[in-house]
């Protein structure tokens, strides 16, 4: 196998940054064997240098093996005097992880069974308290470019997309107390949070979508949750609920709570 091409994209930043000082650089290389790698070399304020750093080394690259990535990365970097610098440094990363991209490839292994396996099976997206674990992601839009509001982005096409989702979160220990309530020949497919629950049972999409106001009146708790353009916004729970209604009837009749009202007055 030998390298035939190299060629580099650069997509351009969000609107919102100034032009032209925060894009982002991709390199894609070419074998013979019609496998290619795709490697990221992004360098703030310097694309263009790197750009052209990178097309330069190409120069070199073409007809060598891919598979010799140690000897490739050591002659890209001492083919100067001056070896080092951010742009030659970001330019070598970027066809570094190209070439593992096509060796993986080419043995039909993920990359990191090649540096040794993986270190952990997932990581966070963001921070969350060790002893916490996300119970649901609910979509509420999805913002291609600068268009908003978009329920379902297939098909379309832009350079950036962006997701507002509603995460819910909850402790382990409340997880497992509630494995622990359970038989275990009972099988738990999923744990769902109450009011969602809910909204599951009686919602409809157009409901969802115009807009509504959830509230589930239980024993001890009132829980609430608000949907709008099909997206959970707000979820929460307050602790007056029917109990409540129930003592205030039975201090109405002077009865005790839980006795039978079998009595003829009532009648």
């Amino acid at each position: 196998m030998r390298i035939t091409d190299i060629k580099i994209f650069k997509m351009a930043a969000p609107t919102w940054h100034k032009a032209g000082t925060n894009n982002w650089l991709f390199v894609k290389i070419y074998t013979d064997s019609g496998i290619h790698g795709v490697g990221e070399g992004s360098l703030q304020y310097k694309d263009a240098a790197l750009e052209a750093e990178i097309l330069d080394f190409g120069k070199f690259l073409i007809g060598k093996d891919p598979f010799q990535i140690e000897f490739i990365w050591n002659s890209l970097y001492r083919r100067v005097t001056w070896t080092g610098g951010a742009v030659t440094m970001s330019a070598i990363s970027a066809i570094d992880l190209a070439l593992w991209d096509i060796k993986g490839k080419a043995l039909d292994v993920p990359v990191y069974e090649l540096l040794g396996g993986k270190v952990r099976e997932k990581i966070r997206a963001f921070p969350l308290a060790s002893d916490r674990e996300i119970l649901h992601v609910l979509d509420q839009e999805y913002r291609v470019d600068e268009q908003k509001n978009i329920e379902n982005p297939r098909g379309l096409y832009g350079r950036r997309l962006e997701l507002n989702a509603f995460v819910v979160h909850i402790t382990k220990n409340s997880i497992n107390n509630l494995k622990n309530c359970l038989n275990e020949n009972v099988h738990i497919n999923e744990f769902v949070l109450e009011p969602l629950a809910s909204a599951y049972a009686v919602l409809n999409n157009q409901q969802k979508n115009l807009g509504t106001v959830l509230i589930d009146i239980g024993g001890g708790t009132t829980d609430i949750l608000i949907y709008e353009n099909n997206g959970v916004r707000y979820t929460g729970a307050i602790d007056k609920a029917g109990d409540i209604i129930t003592r205030d009837i039975a201090v109405g009749i002077q009865q005790k709570t839980g006795e039978c009202l079998e009595n003829t007055e009532l009648e």
